[in-house]
């Protein structure tokens, strides 16, 4: 029987090659095309869902990309090895090819360009969909720990992740208490976290959020973080995602009970904020400004129990280990 380790590795070099594939196969054309914008199309009776066994009261839910195989299997490898309440939560395939999208942000179309639309492109762009959806079924029945998303895989469709996962956790791990949320370029001690938030106050009946709390961040009206839609000059409190955070289940009753009356802002922290800002409980939400959520790569103190962000590979397993990571990214939302 072959091993998890070549198995995936197997899977990674077969999405090389469908990279390479895309690279070469990229086409520009003034020509017009007659082909619909449809979504690319997948068997959604393939999407088995993750396992909902655990007896842990503290589920991680994992942010990541379709095609990040290599950063899911290096932290099955480190950080959540031993544990089955770890989900990777992944979003749907878009429908436009990255060369004709509007931006990196959403999955839209590039009206504007002087590319046209290409069955060719489509064809092709359809082809390297099924492939890549074939090696995350398999990724599926190898680990049991992807969570299906319905939202395009863009950075728009963050907050559609979260709002997903926190309902499916919600709904099919009665056990769970708590809900952190990380993305896959961050390390978790989990059974330390674990016991610190069992350890924390937390009243069933009072929402709370765990993690370095943002007051008073201006809302940005151009550039990746724009948000035309909100309607303030300042956000609510919310949770730093770069340094991970916890909400309990009293959040995730009410994220699952309110739904698509959710409010959707530019990114997925800062809709946490709104969310808890608009709900009836607002004035009595509890934000907990922890000390044990860290961004700034700080791997060899203890005490820190999330650490991110932006690790890259080599980083990841001396931050494993302990090790020091001598860079510290900069922090936009202090600029």
């Amino acid at each position: 029987m072959r091993s998890k380790i070549s198995d995936i590795a197997n899977i990674q070099h077969d999405l090389n090659r469908i990279s390479e594939s895309q690279g070469k196969n990229a086409i520009k054309s003034t020509s017009t095309s007659t082909f619909h914008h449809e979504h690319p199309i997948i068997n959604e009776d393939e999407l088995k869902p993750p396992r909902n066994t655990t007896q842990s009261n503290m589920v991680v839910m994992v942010m990541s990309a379709r095609s990040h195989f290599s950063r899911r299997q290096l932290i099955r490898e480190t950080w959540s090895s031993g544990h089955d309440n770890i989900y990777f939560a992944v979003g749907t395939p878009c429908h436009v090819p990255e060369h004709l999208r509007n931006d990196e942000l959403r999955c839209e179309y590039d009206e504007s360009s002087q590319m046209e639309w290409l069955d060719k492109d489509h064809n092709i762009h359809q082809m390297d969909t099924k492939k890549e959806h074939a090696l995350l079924v398999g990724e599926q029945t190898i680990n049991n720990d992807i969570l299906w998303t319905d939202e395009p895989e863009t950075y728009s469709g963050l907050p559609h992740k979260l709002r997903s996962s926190l309902i499916w956790l919600y709904k099919n791990v009665p056990h769970a208490q708590w809900f952190t949320k990380v993305d896959d370029d961050m390390i978790v001690r989990v059974g330390k976290l674990a016991q610190y938030l069992n350890s924390s106050q937390n009243d069933p009946q009072q929402a709370t959020v765990v993690g370095e709390i943002i007051y008073n961040a201006a809302v940005r009206t151009d550039g990746k973080w724009a948000d035309p839609n909100y309607g303030q000059a300042k956000y609510p409190p919310w949770p730093r995602g770069s340094s991970g955070y916890a909400v309990n289940r009293f959040v995730a009753k009410y994220v699952t009970e309110k739904n698509k009356d959710l409010f959707i802002s530019q990114g997925e922290d800062t809709s946490m904020g709104i969310w808890m800002d608009e709900a009836p409980f607002s004035d009595t939400v509890n934000w907990v400004n922890s000390t044990v959520f860290n961004n700034l790569k700080i791997c060899n103190d203890t005490n820190y129990l999330v650490i991110g962000h932006d690790l890259l590979s080599e980083e990841f397993r001396i931050c494993y280990k302990g090790g020091v990571i001598l860079e510290k990214p900069t922090n936009f939302w202090t600029q």
